[in-house]
């Protein structure tokens, strides 16, 4: 009797240690729980700043078309001035050295606009190309995104899982608690 009592206890010990241990891992699992929602929230942060830059970049690369847009009618008046103005040139002979000093100075400008739209060109693909790329990243970030809320709901299910089995241990501690008392109280009847 005394034997079966002490091996009640010591099953009842083993519970009580395996119980704690569950609580343990509980505890473990909250803590990279907690770990991987902050590495979420940081995640949207970043990708927040990102669209918020995307969105940054798209108006000044809309400014930037309006700007070629601008220049490139610019240029084309000014190269229909410079044929005006050539015309000019044939029909008033006295004027010539005059109109002859504007389309230089004119060409001169239509050459920097030149110039201009093709640095504006350069400047545009280099800005699609970091759209391009800040796209990519934000890709890439959603899928990361994804793949760390099916991590977090995997972290759930075990969470969930420990705490049945916890609950299971709990309920089993107090049946061979109960059981105990019963061996302890025959014991002293017998006596």
């Amino acid at each position: 009797m005394f034997r079966e009592i002490q091996r009640l206890r010591d099953l009842q010990d083993t519970k009580h240690h395996e119980s704690l241990n569950q609580n343990d891992r509980m505890k473990a699992l909250e803590f990279d729980l907690q770990k991987t929602l902050l590495r979420i929230d940081e995640t949207n942060k970043i990708i927040e700043s990102r669209s918020y830059d995307i969105r940054q970049k798209s108006v000044q690369l809309q400014d930037t078309e309006q700007e070629i847009a601008r220049i490139k009618d610019l240029n084309a008046q000014q190269n229909v001035e410079i044929v005006a103005l050539r015309r000019d040139v044939d029909r008033v002979s006295s004027d010539c050295y005059d109109l002859r000093k504007n389309i230089e100075g004119t060409e001169a400008r239509n050459t920097d606009l030149g110039a201009q739209v093709r640095s504006l060109d350069i400047q545009n693909k280099e800005r699609e190309d970091g759209l391009y790329a800040v796209k990519k990243d934000i890709e890439n970030m959603n899928y990361t995104n994804g793949n760390m809320r099916g991590d977090l709901n995997d972290y759930m299910s075990e969470k969930d899982a420990l705490e049945r089995h916890s609950r299971i241990l709990l309920g089993q501690n107090d049946d061979l608690t109960k059981e105990l008392e019963r061996f302890v109280n025959t014991d002293e009847v017998l006596r």
